[in-house]
């Protein structure tokens, strides 16, 4: 979380869980969630989860979100 919060990610530490939802606004990239995560798929080889899966019927919800899991 705290490499996150370096990087520009708005997020919180996780009570217990092993993922992160984590907002990218200060990337200031012009795509939707679903974008963005292909964007780190692809330029940076960071696979996450758009927010709006998390959201079906309301994908608003999750837009400007991602979530990064951080499994052993």
């Amino acid at each position: 979380v705290d490499i996150l919060s370096r990087t520009g990610f708005v997020t919180r530490a996780p009570k217990g869980a092993y993922y992160a939802m984590a907002s990218y606004e200060a990337w200031k990239f012009a795509g939707d969630s679903q974008a963005f995560a292909r964007f780190l798929i692809d330029e940076v080889g960071i696979a996450t989860v758009p927010g709006t899966a998390f959201y079906p019927g309301r994908t608003e919800l999750g837009e400007r979100l991602i979530r990064f899991a951080f499994a052993k």
